[in-house]
């Protein structure tokens, strides 16, 4: 079983094929042949391992006096970096690099940053955390020596407190494999299984789908803890705005499927960006990924009448019925109402019509019909399309 991230709960760490173990936080042996034979490589006097962290070419450890060690050479040298305004016996429990920017968490004071390789660096506020656990780039849990639990979910840039966890938990070690499971062990030896990376919904799906009346979004969840429910929203001229509001399952185990139709379909040339802003019951909020549905060209349709029967002379009936149809293109369109004797009732439409949507009533107030059944044509470049329907008095 090979550990493919770094942990900062324990000093074991594979980097470039090579096995690192730390031995009494005072020195490093290394494998390269799977464990069968094993080389020490000494560290610093003030170093003190619990964890190893990789970067590129480069190598981290921490101590437990505010210092961070770094090595070019795979650990065969070591320079050190101090935090300034750091108090004494402060336990370095985390260091991640990307390019110039430095982040490191301490035991007492909480969480550092630097912008310059670890030059300089300055405190970042609000985050008292006594432990901290990378699981992968994207995903980072803090927890404060009043058991509260923090995570970041961008590589730090965003730090926010989460209900996401249980009550009450002491954190000992945290294991996690992409993309969902994770295990986490509580110090008195609970332990809790996390979906979906410790995030409050567990989304299996999103799509977005164009229909006759609009566009049609489907999602679905697997599990969700503490959901109060999903914003929809889309995009226009850059900017995101909320459509509607669905609410949310609460805490649920079982499946469940949502849907929300937007009545404005892409125009010919354009595409609808949509997303999800999922919010929990602690006002924490995260986005889904986007879906983007571009103009889809109509087939020539012609809807069932609406509603069917109709009528026209009682108090509690339609007066009117709607007729609904697409075309693929513009073109010169027919529409007619005959009755049962072929006769002509009325002309609804002759003309041109651009492609996409359209609708018209029956009867207009030219007409005056008697109740009965009648049928509607519609004829759009030499195709012909009909409906019957029924009109009560």
């Amino acid at each position: 079983m090979t550990h493919l991230y770094p942990d900062f709960n324990s000093a074991i760490y594979t980097y470039n094929r090579v096995l690192y173990v730390a031995t009494d936080y005072q020195d490093i042996k290394y494998s390269a042949d799977f464990g069968l034979t094993w080389t020490i490589k000494p560290i610093p006097s003030r170093a003190s391992v619990h964890f190893i962290y990789a970067k590129d070419s480069m190598m981290y450890i921490g101590s437990d006096s505010a210092y961070i060690f770094e090595s070019f050479n795979y650990g065969d040298t070591w320079f050190g970096e101090y935090l300034g305004h750091v108090v004494t016996n402060n336990r370095i429990v985390l260091i991640y690099r990307y390019y110039d920017w430095m982040f490191a968490c301490t035991s007492r004071n909480g969480m550092y940053v630097s912008n310059d390789g670890g030059w300089l660096w300055g405190w970042i506020p609000g985050l008292n955390s006594r432990s901290a656990y990378y699981l992968n780039q994207n995903f980072w849990i803090f927890q404060t020596p009043s058991s509260e639990i923090f995570q970041t979910t961008d590589e730090g840039y965003t730090i926010k407190k989460t209900l996401h966890y249980p009550d009450v938990i002491n954190i000992a070690s945290v294991k996690f494999n992409p993309p969902n499971f994770g295990l986490m062990l509580d110090v008195n030896g609970a332990l809790y299984k996390m979906h979906n990376g410790g995030l409050p919904v567990e989304m299996t799906s999103f799509n977005a789908e164009v229909v006759p009346k609009g566009v049609l979004l489907r999602w679905a969840t697997a599990t969700e803890t503490n959901n109060y429910g999903f914003f929809v929203q889309r995009k226009n001229n850059g900017i995101w705005s909320d459509l509607t509001f669905i609410p949310g399952m609460g805490t649920t185990l079982n499946p469940s499927s949502y849907s929300f139709l937007d009545e404005i379909r892409p125009d010919k040339g354009d595409t609808n960006y949509y997303r999800l802003k999922q919010v929990d019951l602690s006002g924490e909020f995260s986005f889904s990924k986007e879906v983007a549905i571009g103009f889809t060209p109509y087939t020539l349709e012609l809807d069932q009448n609406y509603p069917n029967p109709f009528s026209t002379g009682s108090e509690n009936g339609s007066s009117e019925t709607i007729i609904r149809f697409r075309l693929p293109e513009d073109g010169e369109t027919k529409l007619t109402v005959y009755d049962t004797q072929g006769r002509v009732v009325e002309e609804l439409h002759n003309g041109s019509l651009p492609a996409g949507e359209h609708s018209f009533t029956f009867p207009s107030k030219i007409s005056s019909p008697a109740s009965g059944v009648y049928f509607y044509e519609l004829r759009f470049n030499g195709k012909i399309k009909r409906g019957k329907m029924l009109l009560l008095r």
